[in-house]
């Protein structure tokens, strides 16, 4: 089974995260679930963009090689919080007051 390699980033943390070894197979909740483990953000708090396009909850069990995803796709997560701060500098999601995060 082809395996690939991704990076995520996170503009809220300016950090990237390295994902290895995702089959064609996977899907967008595999992602969240290893965003999750990687970096302690819930699956539910995580809005994944493609190329700039926010990818809905709804497609969460869509698999990669559906969606067009490759090693070269841009590939994004927002912090996404409930009654989100909205860069409001109050760290309500520990991001150091500099967070953007959204209203879900």
């Amino acid at each position: 089974m082809s395996m690939i390699n991704i990076n995520v980033y996170c503009p809220s943390t300016k950090q990237t995260i390295k994902i290895e070894n995702l089959t064609k197979d996977s899907s967008i909740y595999d992602l969240k679930r290893i965003i999750y483990d990687k970096t302690g953000t819930p699956p539910e708090h995580q809005i994944i963009q493609l190329n700039n396009k926010k990818i809905p909850n709804r497609y969460d069990s869509k698999k990669w090689e559906k969606l067009g995803i490759n090693e070269n796709t841009n590939i994004e997560m927002i912090y996404a919080m409930e009654g989100g701060c909205v860069g409001c500098r109050a760290n309500l999601c520990c991001c150091g007051g500099s967070c953007r995060c959204q209203i879900m």
